[in-house]
């Protein structure tokens, strides 16, 4: 009959061993029947393991469908979330820009408008006419020009020299003329209005120009000689605008500006600027350039040298970092110092002297370094030259050598970036599938047929006692 088993055997002397051993052995039949027969727990337990299989199959079936809609939806996402940040760093770029445009509509410190005039007269003051409307400290104002302008005075001017003035407008509206600050003047008009870049300007103040003046065949004294004295002759600047909107580089130069190797000059590509206002005739490059002074910096200590066009726009000259033309000794901490100092320089000087190129030395050798003498790559000097920039107007640059930046920045482009596409995958669909129901069988049993340990109590032995192994 199926699932039984049947044994044949013949019949062992009673109280045998074997008998014994026979009679477990049939124990162990029975026992092993009634765990694999039909309805038993095994059997029960089995059959609803197989039955979950089936169930676990359709949850998975379930879950990896589920699972690969929502690894659509996450690609999708991805290319969304990818688009979206070009688009961000899009409108990054372009609200810098707008800042930048909103910026240069509110003109910096400075002249807006106005029609405002100075001149010489039988006076020792300047005669001034007409308004000028400027912004001081971020704040609008609008004056009449006062009838005269006082002259500081820091002493004569010696026969045939030259001193400068700058004329200046503050928030009460009162003009005042601050003069260059060597005693007796300077030997050009140039010089003397070069000057002024060592000159801090007045405290919350505007300037509207300058002032030079020199005498022939005589000493001119201040306040008590007539501007227009015999052999005496006054010429006036303005700056009629911000003076970082009117002077600056309007194209790159021609070529990267260079320091000559194993000597003291430099050489510079083509030179085109905006000077005061107006754009000059462009400046021919120039090779192994002499530096105007032969300035000195101090052993371990830094320096620096800032290149301008000229007063007439046609050349150039250097200027050092204390401002001050003629031999001048720099002794800066460090390059950072030179640095500030230079750019402090270059935010004073007049609008019709245009930096183009920087020169910044450190000293580190046992003695001084001479400009015009000693070479740039000397035993333990280094000196570089930086060309200034002509990048579009650029906020974050208020001040110092490369803050005179004269273009407009351009209006910024649309947004290439496309709109993010929508979602087009389903989200992945709750699984159908029911979980599988807890078994019911119950663990299967012993039997009374089979006893904890009867089975090792039953081995069979030897007539002696021994068991058989």
């Amino acid at each position: 009959m199926a699932g039984t088993t049947v044994v044949t055997r013949k019949t062992s002397t009673p109280g045998s061993d074997v008998e014994a051993a026979v009679k477990q052995v049939n124990k162990l039949v029975v026992d092993v029947e009634t765990v694999r027969g039909a309805g038993s727990d095994s059997v029960v337990a089995v059959s609803e393991l197989i039955d979950d299989h089936a169930t676990f199959k359709t949850l998975a079936d379930d879950t990896k469908t589920a699972l690969n809609l929502d690894t659509t939806c996450i690609a999708e996402l991805k290319t969304t979330y990818n688009t979206a940040v070009t688009a961000i760093i899009e409108l990054n770029a372009d609200d810098n820009n707008v800042c930048n445009q909103i910026d240069y509509a509110h003109t910096p410190d400075g002249v807006i408008a106005g029609s405002y005039a100075f001149s010489a007269g039988a006076a020792v003051t300047i005669a001034a006419t007409g308004w000028v409307r400027y912004r001081l400290n971020a704040i609008e104002y609008a004056a009449e020009m006062p009838a005269t302008i006082t002259l500081e005075d820091l002493g004569d001017i010696s026969q045939n020299n030259f001193n400068a003035w700058r004329i200046e407008i503050d928030a009460l509206g009162a003009v005042t003329a601050k003069s260059s600050p060597t005693v007796g003047g300077y030997s050009t008009a140039q010089i003397c209005l070069l000057a002024l870049g060592g000159l801090a300007p007045t405290a919350n103040a505007v300037t509207l120009g300058y002032m030079t003046i020199t005498k022939t065949g005589s000493a001119f004294n201040i306040g008590t000689d007539n501007l227009t004295v015999a052999t005496a002759t006054a010429t006036f600047y303005y700056e009629r605008a911000c003076r970082k909107k009117i002077s600056g580089l309007n194209a790159a130069l021609g070529a990267a500006s260079t320091l000559t190797a194993a000597s003291t000059t430099y050489g510079h590509g083509t030179i085109n600027v905006n000077r005061n206002g107006l754009k000059v005739a462009q400046i021919a490059a120039g090779a192994a350039q002499a530096l105007t002074d032969a300035d000195v910096i101090s052993t371990t200590k830094y320096g620096a040298v800032v290149i301008c066009t000229d007063l007439a726009g046609t050349s150039k000259v250097s200027l050092n970092a204390a401002g001050t033309p003629g031999v001048t000794t720099m002794a800066y901490a460090s390059a950072a110092a030179a640095l500030v100092a230079i750019n402090l320089v270059v935010d004073r000087l007049p609008a019709m002297f245009v930096p183009f190129a920087l020169i910044q030395v450190s000293n580190q050798a046992g003695g001084n370094f001479t400009f015009k003498t000693t070479n740039w790559d000397a035993t333990s000097v280094t000196s570089t030259i930086t060309d200034a920039g002509v990048a579009g107007w650029d906020r974050t640059i208020a001040s110092g050598f490369n803050s005179h930046q004269i273009t407009r920045v351009a209006i910024p482009a649309l947004l290439t970036a496309p709109n993010p596409a929508a979602v087009a995958s389903s989200a992945g669909s709750a699984v159908s599938s029911s979980s599988p129901a807890t078994l019911s069988a119950s663990k299967p049993s012993g039997t009374a047929e089979d006893t904890a340990g009867d089975l090792t109590a039953a081995l069979i032995a030897a007539e002696s006692g021994t068991v058989i192994s």
